[in-house]
This record gives C-alpha cells, sequence and structure tokens, in this order.
C-alpha cells in the first residue's frame, strides 16, 4: 500500500501557521518534492454558516476530497495542510478524507502577548477582536491537546529555520543547509 505523508501545521491564530506553510512548500519545490499546499481555512470560507457545522469543517473535508483527488492526479505526492485542530477527532476527521494517510502534526506555538502583537498588525478590519479572543483562548486549548508530533516555538525565528526544523523532524526532503 502507497501511503500518503500528510503534515499538518497546528496552532493558533497568529502563530505562523501559513507563513510556514509557504515557506514548506517553497522548500519543498526547491528540492523537487511533489505535493500540495493548502491552507484548510481557505476551504471553508463560506457563508451563510450552518447552524450545526460552526467552523464549516464538513465542507471544508468535503472541499479537502475534492482539492485532494485532483492533486494526486496531477502527480502530487504529500499533502502539507496549515490548519487548527481543536481535538483528535478534527484530525480524524481530517486524515479520513486523504485515503492512506501517514500524518506528521506540528503544532506553533507563541505566548499570547506575542500572538496579540501579530493580529495588531495582521487583522485590521472588523473581526480583529474575535480573532484576538479566540488566540488566547485556542492557545491554551492547543497547549492541553495530545495530537501533536512536535511543538515548535516560534517567536523571534525565522520562518526557513522553523520550516526547516519542521521538514527534519518530519522526516521529510528538504534542502541541504
Amino acid at each position: 500500500m502507497v501511503t500518503v505523508p500528510v503534515l499538518v501545521i497546528n496552532g493558533a491564530i497568529g502563530s505562523g501557521k501559513s507563513t510556514v506553510l509557504g515557506e514548506v512548500s517553497d522548500l519543498l519545490i526547491e528540492v523537487e518534492a511533489h505535493h500540495t499546499a493548502l491552507d484548510f481555512d481557505c476551504l471553508s470560507q463560506t457563508f451563510p454558516r450552518q447552524p450545526d457545522d460552526k467552523f464549516m469543517m464538513k465542507l471544508a473535508i468535503e472541499n479537502l476530497v475534492a482539492v485532494w483527488s485532483n492533486a494526486r492526479s496531477a502527480g502530487s505526492q504529500r499533502l502539507v495542510l496549515a490548519s487548527v485542530i481543536e481535538s483528535a477527532d478534527d484530525l480524524a476527521a481530517i486524515l479520513g478524507s486523504i485515503p492512506n494517510a501517514d500524518p506528521f502534526v506540528c503544532r506553533l506555538s507563541a505566548p499570547v502577548g506575542e500572538l496579540t502583537r501579530r493580529l495588531d498588525r495582521r487583522e485590521i478590519g472588523t473581526a480583529h477582536d474575535w480573532h484576538v479572543r479566540r488566540a488566547a483562548e485556542l492557545a491554551t486549548l492547543l497547549a492541553a491537546g495530545d495530537v501533536d508530533d512536535l511543538v515548535v516555538e516560534t517567536t523571534g525565528r525565522t520562518v526557513r529555520d522553523i520550516s526547516m526544523e519542521i521538514l527534519a523532524a518530519a522526516d521529510w526532503p528538504r534542502p541541504v543547509q
């Protein structure tokens, strides 16, 4: 059975998931590793939200199935996902949509004060206060979780160093330092 290596970049809002996702993808391109990189949130940005699916997880999973099928047909061999993974059930739902998934979950971490500083620069619109509150809530919730294979502190580090550490820990292809 051929497995599909899946790297899940987990973390609170403002931890750097999307930035690291982009850098990991760039590093994989540098070594010509066939992959697909997806920000899981983009698969669910739909309104109206369903009353029984607060964060539109069901829709995101359906979209992931379709996107991964197309990517696989186009030659992708690995999947990199940036997502907030609040529970083992959330992780199982995502991985269940990727046949033969072989996951490695990395949680990006930063102190709440750092998350707030990042969000103050990034979230300059209507949802700023919600993002700041949710980042603090998630930082606590995710730190108590048990789905991560690796936790990487991001404060004061370059995105390349963080990404190289993750790829090395996951035993994925990467450029020589």
